[in-house]
């Protein structure tokens, strides 16, 4: 059996029935209004966490997982002691093993992939457990994670989740006002690069970039003036340890512009490309 779910982005999903060999048998009859964090391994097999929004708090929480690159998706088995609350972040650094948090900051792990999921901690050491406290998260091992707060701070665990502390980040020095990282990304076990924004006394606006390469325990500092960021949520993605794009809004609210543009390491500074604009909307 196969249903078909649209999800509020206009994202088709095509969820196969279960299966004897590996999928969970659930009842379920609505689909994800809210999609929070994906993870994927590989062109194959991705997991999607989110919540149907039915309930009060946003929730309950789903999650689905798919081994074709998206063309079938099987809708994951979650705690019922979730409640209302919804799955913010996941990540998968294996093809069998995933970390995943809620919305209170209670942390879930599966073993076979995301199919089944089980309550870990419920009270995480050195994580906010505020709603929506964690804004995403990225495994470099199955034992060393990040995790990024909605306040824009890091958050680093070497014990698979049972403790996490504060990853301290230098001060860039020709920051204004600091708006906190908006996103990181790790394309390796070792190297990651996180991304913010801020303003100059100038009122200009300057690109906060910092790097690791020792898998986010020790950050640098990388000063980058742009008028790229007129609006500051960059988001990053690098898909090598030196080319990275960034993306963000330039204008004010009633007119805004999503502007591109590509970061080149060559082993000692970072470099930007030229931008490029979107059409307003």
């Amino acid at each position: 059996m196969v249903l078909t779910c649209i999800g509020t982005l206009g994202a088709i999903l095509l969820l196969r029935g279960p299966t004897p060999s590996a999928p969970p048998t659930i009842s379920w009859l609505g689909f994800p209004s809210v999609i929070d964090s994906l993870s994927c391994l590989d062109a194959d097999r991705c997991v999607v966490v989110g919540a149907e929004g039915v309930d009060s708090g946003g929730g309950p929480p789903v999650a689905f997982v798919t081994t074709d690159g998206g063309t079938t998706w099987n809708l994951s088995d979650l705690p019922k002691s979730l409640g209302d609350a919804t799955m913010t972040a996941v990540s998968c650094p294996t093809t069998t093993e995933c970390l995943g948090l809620d919305s209170r900051g209670v942390l879930l792990v599966s073993s076979d992939g995301g199919l089944r999921w089980q309550v870990q901690a419920k009270r995480v050491q050195g994580l906010d457990t505020a709603i929506s406290a964690i804004h995403s998260v990225q495994c470099l091992s199955p034992e060393r994670c990040l995790a990024l707060t909605g306040a824009g701070a890091l958050r680093l665990t070497t014990d698979a989740g049972a403790r996490w502390r504060t990853v301290a980040l230098p001060t860039p020095g020709f920051i204004k006002f600091d708006t906190g990282l908006t996103e990181f990304d790790c394309p390796t076990a070792s190297e990651c690069v996180s991304v913010g924004s801020g303003e100059t006394p100038n009122g200009g606006t300057e690109l906060t970039l910092f790097s690791s390469f020792d898998g986010g325990g020790t950050w640098q500092a990388f000063h980058l003036t742009t008028d790229l960021l007129g609006f500051p949520a960059p988001a990053v993605t690098c898909p090598t340890a030196e080319y990275c794009m960034v993306v963000a809004y330039k204008g004010d609210l009633a007119n805004l512009v999503l502007v591109a543009s590509s970061l080149a390491f060559d082993g000692t500074a970072w470099s930007m490309g030229s931008p490029s604009a979107s059409s307003r909307y």
